[in-house]
């Protein structure tokens, strides 16, 4: 579907809304009281109108698309066409908007009551979803003028940041979260009428537009790399996702079938470094998914780097960088925003818990360990699942407590939310107990006493102030004037007192 046509389909929707909205307007603006349900119905159309209208005439300045945003911008012209069907909807089941004879206060009374059924209400909410999907549709659209454009490729970046955060952020792509209701399906007992969808459709719709719209993403963030390791400057040639290419029949041909495709440990580091600069980009642009199956790929690459026989940097390709590999696909699964990739983050945990606890005790690595518990149990509490939440993540703080030295701003990160998850589970002594010993324990080793050979400079301005100046080199401070230095030396006296200070987590509070 070319610019052009999906622009003149724009035209017919935008005219269409613009009708709803001028019947619609007539009780918004006659009525002294304003109807909740009506003015929001109002509100929703006009902004789709708007959306509508500057999609129109980015399609009209930009005719010409690039090849992996064609079936994105098919996606689009479907949610356009579904639009203007339910628009189509409403305006029939919303007879009073074309009552102009009978009495103003018993139209707005009857559309009022009309706005209330089963039925309206669902093609409102789809007329919001489409409205949702076509305003983040107007950064999708514009990412290719603005790749011919852009001074640099750190721009397209942020610009593709905002993207993702949006998308993430919208209710539409928030059902698989726990703290978000899910979208109200219509009742077994309905029908879907002509020109209608049903919840199914509409998310399964609404699924194709968010998966292309990764795809046209993960080309932008990936192309600047692509076009500059070519001998052209052809988009054409950029990375472009498997499901935008076309597809060909099987062809079974293979005359050395047991013949491996392995490259040498030489091409299989390179390759691997550029997988590395791939998920970096994905990461950084927030398109988590996309991050995950290239991350996927980086772990096989490793796999196979490990298994050849070249001796091309065979003493650095470890297992423990492997099992590094797999820890970055967990945190990569978790931060997708779906139970799905939280369900595979677990899975990807609970292999590599099983792999580091079954070596011998001595062998064992206990930051690891407590590392993958935390990261368990956290996963556990956003799933709901407060007791195994409370196991993994007592694990995790013990661990830490045992390391040594210890490392303060870990244990804090892991007591800040096992509190949270025992004061869930109503185990407030437990709770008020670690939240205790760690302000105690912490404290006391965040401030130690004085060092002897320690001794206060000839200046008199700095006299007795030789631990807050030591205190303020420790927290990283370049400069330190004396000014700086009488501050924390009070500070120091305040949380002797018994206030806690900055240096110390917000759930001592």
């Amino acid at each position: 579907m070319d610019p052009l046509s999906i622009s003149a389909g724009v035209a017919q929707v935008v005219t269409l809304a613009g009708t709803l909205i001028k019947c619609l307007n007539r009780f918004v603006v006659k009525t002294i009281n304003i109807r909740d349900s009506i003015q929001e119905v109002h509100d929703e159309i006009f902004t789709l109108q708007v959306a509508l209208s500057e999609i129109q005439n980015m399609l009209k300045k930009r005719p010409k698309q690039l090849s992996f945003e064609r079936d994105h911008h098919a996606n689009i012209h479907r949610i356009i066409q579904l639009c203007q069907k339910s628009l189509e909807t409403l305006c029939r089941e919303l007879p009073e908007l074309k009552d102009k004879a009978g009495a103003f206060e018993r139209i707005r009374r009857s559309l009022e009551h009309s706005l209330k059924e089963e039925r309206v209400v669902e093609i409102i909410h789809h007329i919001r979803s489409y409205k949702t999907v076509l305003q983040l549709s107007l950064t999708t659209i514009s990412l290719g003028a603005l790749w011919q454009t852009a001074s640099s490729q750190n721009q397209i970046q942020a610009e593709i940041r905002k993207l993702t955060d949006a998308i993430r952020l919208s209710h539409l792509f928030a059902g698989h979260r726990r703290d978000v209701p899910l979208v109200r399906t219509r009742s077994s007992g309905s029908h879907i009428e002509t020109g209608d969808i049903d919840e199914n459709t509409l998310e399964r719709v609404i699924s194709d537009w968010r998966k292309t719209a990764d795809d046209v993403a993960t080309a932008f963030t990936l192309n600047e790399t692509d076009r500059a390791s070519l001998d052209t400057h052809s988009i054409q040639n950029s990375v472009m996702s498997v499901d935008t290419l076309p597809l060909y029949q099987e062809d079974a041909f293979d005359p050395e079938p047991d013949c491996r495709n392995t490259q040498s440990g030489e091409i299989l580091d390179f390759q691997l470094k550029a997988n590395r600069d791939v998920v970096r980009n994905l990461l950084q642009s927030g398109i988590f998914v996309k991050a995950a199956i290239y991350q996927h790929r980086g772990i096989d690459l490793m796999k196979q780097l490990l298994e050849t026989h070249d001796s091309y940097r065979a003493d650095d390709a470890s297992n423990e960088n492997l099992m590094d590999m797999k820890e970055e696909l967990a945190d990569i699964f978790s931060q997708c925003d779906s139970f799905e990739y939280h369900n595979k983050a677990k899975t990807v945990l609970e292999q590599l818990i099983a792999e580091v606890v079954k070596a011998e005790e001595s062998q064992v690595d206990n930051n690891r360990r407590a590392r993958l518990y935390h990261k368990l149990g956290a996963i556990y509490f956003k799933r709901g699942n407060v007791e195994h939440a409370t196991t993994f993540l007592k694990r995790a703080f013990n661990g830490r407590i045992e390391i040594n030295p210890r490392p303060r701003e870990l244990i804090e990160e892991t007591a800040e939310l096992l509190v949270r998850v025992l004061q869930q589970a109503q185990v407030h002594d437990e709770a008020r107990g670690i939240r205790d010993w760690v302000r105690h324990e912490l404290r006391h080793e965040a401030i130690p006493s004085p060092s002897p050979t320690q001794t206060a400079p000839n200046d008199p301005n700095t006299n007795g102030l030789t631990y807050a100046y030591q205190w303020c080199k420790d927290q990283g401070s370049k400069f330190v004037r004396p000014s700086i230095i009488r501050f924390v030396l009070t500070h120091k006296r305040i949380m002797a007192a018994g206030t806690h200070g900055d240096a110390f987590p917000s759930f001592l509070i």
